[in-house]
C-alpha cells in the first residue's frame, strides 16, 4: 500500500474515533431542550402527601449548536457552535441540554440529590434557590472531576425556583458555568395553600418549560454578509464583564439566525389547541439581562410573578419583567386559532434581542 494512502487512511480512522468519542463533532449536537420535555423528574405529581424523591443530575461538558444558520438545520457547516456545560438526567451526554432537567416536587418532600461528575473535566456543583442554608445545597453538592456526591434536603417553601452550577465557589467560575448553560428549574408545588395555582395545575391540558439566557462569544459571529460559522467559547473578561451578549435565546438556541436575521428553526415551537388550559413555566437565567417577555397575540390570563404560587395571581398581563435567576408562571387559554391570526410569537420585548435570537412560536390549532 502506498505511503500516501496509508496516511490518508490513518486520518480517516482518527476522525472516526474523534466523532465516536464526541470530540470534534461540533456540527452534530443539539443541546436545546424540547419545551415539552418534563421526564424523568418533572412530570405531574398526582399526589398531595410528601414523600422522598431521588434526583440524579449528571454534569456534561458538550459542544453544540446555538445558531442553526440559514439552512435552519442543526448539525451542518453553517452552524455557530459553543463549548457549553449542561446538566443531564443520565450518563448519556445527549441528556445534557439547556436548560437542565425540570424537577417537580411537593412542599414537605425530602429530596435526595446526587451530582454525578464522573464524566466532567472540571469541578461542578448545584445551588438550588429552593433550599435554605448550605449555599443552596452547594456546600454539600460539590463534585470534583470524576467524583459523585449525594446530599439530602427538605423542601419547605413552595414556588418555582432556578438551580445552577456554582462551580468551585469562585465568583468568576460561577459566572462562567452559568453563562455556559449549566442550570434549570425546580417547582415546589404547594401542599395546601395556593388555591389558584393548584387549580391551574389540576386543569392544565398542556404544560411547557422555557428558559432564557445569553451567550457571550470569544469572537465575532458577524451579521448577514459577515456571518462566520464556527465554534466559540465564553468571553468572560470582554463581553461577559461588559454585559454585551452576542445571543439572547430561549432553551439554548437562537430562534433567529444572525446569518439571515430571520427565523431559524426555533427550539421553542409549541402546539396548543384552541381553548386549552395552558401553563408555561418560564425562567430567565441571564446571567445579566432582565427579560421583558411577551407573547405577541396572547395575554397571560394569570401570572404568578417571580414563581410565587401562594399569592393570588396578577391578571391580564401583556409583558412580564423577569430578572436574572428568577421565574414566572403563566396560565392562559388560547382563544384565537392560528388561521385567523397567524402563529403567536414569544419574544423578549427589549426588541433588538429578537435579532439576537430571542424568538419562539406558539401554534394554536383548531
Amino acid at each position: 500500500m502506498k505511503k500516501g494512502v496509508i496516511l490518508l487512511l490513518g486520518f480517516v480512522i482518527i476522525a472516526v474515533y474523534l466523532v465516536s468519542a464526541g470530540i470534534g463533532d461540533a456540527f452534530s449536537q443539539d443541546i436545546s431542550r424540547d419545551p415539552t420535555e418534563f421526564a424523568p423528574y418533572g412530570e405531574p405529581l398526582g399526589r398531595t402527601s410528601p414523600k422522598t424523591v431521588n434526583v440524579t443530575l449528571f454534569a456534561h461538558e458538550r459542544t453544540g449548536t446555538i445558531d442553526a444558520g440559514s439552512d435552519e438545520v442543526v448539525g451542518t457547516a453553517d452552524d455557530i457552535t459553543y463549548n457549553a456545560m449542561t446538566f443531564g438526567s443520565s450518563s448519556d451526554p445527549e441528556t445534557g441540554r439547556i436548560p437542565g432537567p425540570f424537577i417537580r416536587v411537593l412542599e414537605g418532600d425530602t429530596i435526595n440529590v446526587t451530582l454525578n461528575n464522573s464524566l466532567g473535566n472540571e469541578t461542578h456543583s448545584i445551588d438550588f434557590h429552593a433550599i435554605k442554608g448550605y449555599k443552596g445545597g452547594m456546600t454539600k453538592l460539590t463534585a470534583d472531576a470524576g467524583d459523585t456526591v449525594t446530599a439530602t434536603f427538605k423542601l419547605l417553601h413552595p414556588g418555582l425556583y432556578v438551580y445552577h452550577c456554582a462551580a468551585d465557589g469562585v465568583i468568576a467560575n460561577i459566572a462562567t458555568h452559568i453563562a455556559n448553560g449549566m442550570w434549570g428549574m425546580i417547582l415546589v408545588e404547594p401542599q395546601k395553600g395556593g388555591k389558584s395555582f393548584r387549580g391551574d395545575v389540576k386543569k392544565a391540558d398542556k404544560e411547557f418549560y422555557i428558559m432564557q439566557c445569553e451567550f457571550y462569544l470569544d469572537g465575532d459571529p458577524g451579521l448577514t454578509s459577515t456571518y462566520t460559522p464556527g465554534n466559540y467559547a465564553f468571553d468572560l473578561l470582554g463581553k461577559g464583564l461588559a454585559e454585551h451578549p452576542d445571543y439572547v435565546v430561549f432553551n439554548g438556541r437562537a430562534g433567529v439566525s444572525r446569518s439571515t436575521i430571520a427565523s431559524s428553526a426555533p427550539p421553542v415551537s409549541i402546539d396548543v389547541n384552541l381553548g386549552d388550559n395552558v401553563i408555561i413555566y418560564f425562567g430567565n437565567m441571564g446571567p445579566s439581562l432582565i427579560s421583558g417577555t411577551h407573547m405577541i397575540g396572547e395575554i397571560w390570563d394569570r401570572e404568578y410573578e417571580e414563581g410565587d404560587v401562594l399569592s393570588p395571581p396578577r391578571n391580564n398581563i401583556e409583558t412580564s419583567t423577569v430578572p436574572p435567576a428568577s421565574t414566572v408562571i403563566w396560565a392562559f387559554k388560547p382563544l384565537v386559532k392560528e388561521s385567523e391570526g397567524g402563529a403567536n410569537v414569544l419574544v423578549d420585548h427589549a426588541i433588538f434581542r429578537v435579532a439576537k435570537g430571542a424568538f419562539g412560536l406558539m401554534h394554536v390549532l383548531p
